[in-house]
């Protein structure tokens, strides 16, 4: 048996970023990070195929063990190998509904050439796993760089399944030219921080639920732990004074 390779994540933060909705604007910055990546290795997931042959550490669950690298660290398509051609696709199953404002993802490339490379994809979620709706297209622009690209949709959808559907790829290795290999991905909910409350409960909201509920937002990743909300205001009086309020009116 070989044994899975164990690579280094790369740094984060010259991580291009890639705005999507309509129209898909280019920019350089740091991925929008205001909450915790919500995929896990531990979750459900599935795929069209996976290249089984002696490459079996290529389980889609790779995806979300936040391990970078080829082997024991991403899932890999079937391909002419296995008779399996695009359009392929993976997903994860949250359980429940989740609302993701951002997709990260890291494909796999050769540092030569344009070899697997993912290109046009799909973004699309479903509350059965069965009928999947459309989220966003989207477009990895590099072909022969190890890069994370980052799709923010600030008005995300909600979706108990999430998939990711790939269309084709950036050119053939070899022979082979249906693969599909993706080493990571990541996905982030809405920002999230302390909500104070006229009583002075502090309880962690999004700003939106915040509002809803009648409380303040104090800000995105801002907790509770130390109580940031003010106390509850207390009117001072005398003890005489507070024995007048109680007293019985006919004295």
């Amino acid at each position: 048996m070989r044994c899975p390779r164990v690579f280094a994540i790369p740094d984060r933060r010259n991580r291009p970023t890639f705005l999507f909705g309509l129209i898909l604007a280019c920019c350089f910055a740091t991925p929008v990070r205001a909450a915790m990546d919500m995929t896990d290795s531990s979750l459900p997931h599935a795929a069209d195929s996976v290249l089984f042959d002696w490459y079996f550490w290529y389980d889609p669950s790779n995806m979300s063990n936040n391990l970078v690298g080829l082997e024991g660290a991403a899932w890999h398509s079937g391909d002419e190998r296995t008779k399996e051609l695009f359009p392929h696709w993976v997903q994860i199953d949250y359980g429940a509904p989740r609302t993701v404002v951002s997709l990260n993802l890291l494909a796999y490339s050769e540092s030569d050439a344009a070899r697997s490379r993912l290109k046009d994809f799909r973004f699309e979620g479903s509350d059965d796993g069965i009928n999947f709706s459309p989220v966003h297209p989207g477009v990895l622009q590099y072909a022969n760089r190890h890069e994370w690209q980052s799709f923010v949709s600030p008005d995300g959808p909600t979706y108990r399944f999430f998939r990711l559907y790939g269309l084709n790829n950036w050119g053939c290795h070899g022979s082979l030219c249906n693969q599909m290999i993706i080493e990571e991905w990541e996905m982030f909910g809405p920002p999230t921080g302390a909500c104070c409350f006229p009583t002075g409960e502090c309880l962690t909201e999004t700003p939106e639920t915040c509002t809803a509920a009648g409380g303040t937002y104090v800000g995105d990743d801002v907790p509770c732990e130390p109580d940031p909300c003010e106390p509850t205001p207390v009117n001072r009086a005398t003890w005489g004074c507070l024995k007048s309020k109680f007293a019985p009116s006919d004295r």
